[in-house]
């Protein structure tokens, strides 16, 4: 694979497509022609689909070629849905079909509960290679291990969660923040049930689920979590806020945003871009191998579409027309510019804060 050029920058990578291989030649059109024949899905700035799919092409990500070919690619077998590629966490239109799934399933039950928004990150960056996997998948299955003690324990009625990851450099070296999003369903979140959930995921230590027997198992090997916990807590007082954070849980991972921030510090050293880009390849396969046979979300407790309290619509209510339509409505009242431009720090203090605030007085 050809390392010395910018992998963002799609018109020098055409420039160089005669050391390209044919597939990444292909794919790269693919690009450009999704860009010009759907702008509305594929040509939006802040999803800067140009620069992530360009690196997506130059990378060893497996699923590459179904990516740069979302809406034409289709399946006879049907392992794909028609038109689809389905990787939804870079994806921009495959993100926006799961946002609508969502809004869909849980926007029209805001009132039959208090909603929260809980974010769980580490206190410390990890770096992104092939040697750092388990940082990713120990930290994601950390906090569902800690969410799910907690509505064994009668703290929280249900979560949906959402793993992800946030690339903040690739130059000296990749480095990432995995971390966890979720929706929580619960009666109150004081700071006391926050602390509760923070020492819940403190304790874990390499304990796994087994879906047949619907419990956690004791690792042969115990390895303490390895970092701390860092979370911010809201309630989610208005419906507009509700589905904000519905739709900002399936906004699609920027993996260009860094390298892009980090070009600069390389460009013009062939031996520098070389090595920068083998860090950013990496990091990619380091991201993709975490997720393997992951959903990447999870329902939990009263969330989870088999619980006898399910919280939710139900699967063959989302289906009618008459849904579609009061979802529609729903989200007009909450007008959609709001939801676009959502932003976490507008939603007010934080639960956190509550404890800082007492401590001062």
């Amino acid at each position: 694979m050809f390392r010395s050029v910018n992998f963002t920058d799609w018109n020098q990578l055409m420039q160089h497509r005669s050391n390209l291989p044919t597939n990444t030649v292909r794919a790269l059109k693919s690009i450009d022609y999704r860009i010009q024949e759907w702008p509305l899905r594929f040509g939006r700035e802040r999803h800067q689909y140009r620069q992530n799919a360009s690196l997506i092409a130059m990378s060893e990500f497996e699923r590459a070629a179904d990516f740069c070919r979302c809406c034409t690619i289709g399946s006879g077998q049907g392992k794909y849905q028609h038109g689809k590629c389905n990787v939804w966490k870079l994806c921009p239109y495959c993100s926006h079909k799961k946002r609508k799934q969502i809004l869909s399933k849980f926007l029209p039950v805001f009132r039959r509960g208090r909603w929260w928004f809980v974010t769980i990150s580490p206190d410390d960056l990890c770096n992104l290679n092939p040697l750092t996997i388990d940082c990713l998948v120990d930290w994601w299955e950390s906090c569902r291990f800690a969410l799910n003690k907690s509505i064994k324990a009668g703290l929280i009625n249900g979560a949906f969660m959402f793993e992800t990851l946030s690339v903040h450099a690739y130059w000296p070296h990749a480095k990432g923040l995995p971390h966890v999003h979720a929706v929580v369903l619960a009666d109150t979140m004081t700071p006391a049930i926050v602390d509760k959930l923070t020492s819940l995921l403190a304790s874990y230590h390499g304990q796994w689920w087994s879906p047949r027997k619907k419990r956690w198992f004791e690792p042969e090997v115990p390895e303490p979590i390895w970092a701390k916990a860092s979370t911010r807590t809201y309630e989610l007082l208005r419906e507009y806020d509700f589905a904000s954070v519905l739709s900002y849980l399936c906004n699609p991972v920027n993996l260009a945003a860094a390298y892009i921030k980090d070009w600069p510090q390389v460009a013009g050293n062939c031996r520098q871009v070389s090595q920068f880009n083998e860090n950013v390849v990496e990091a990619i396969n380091a991201w993709c191998c975490a997720l393997y046979g992951r959903w990447g979300h999870r329902y939990l407790g009263a969330l989870q579409h088999a619980h006898r309290d399910f919280t939710g619509v139900k699967k063959a209510n989302r289906e009618k027309k008459r849904h579609l339509r009061m979802v529609k409505e729903l989200l007009e009242e909450c007008q959609l510019k709001r939801i676009v431009e959502f932003d976490p720090d507008k939603l007010g203090a934080p639960v956190e804060f509550e404890t800082t605030a007492a401590q001062e007085q």
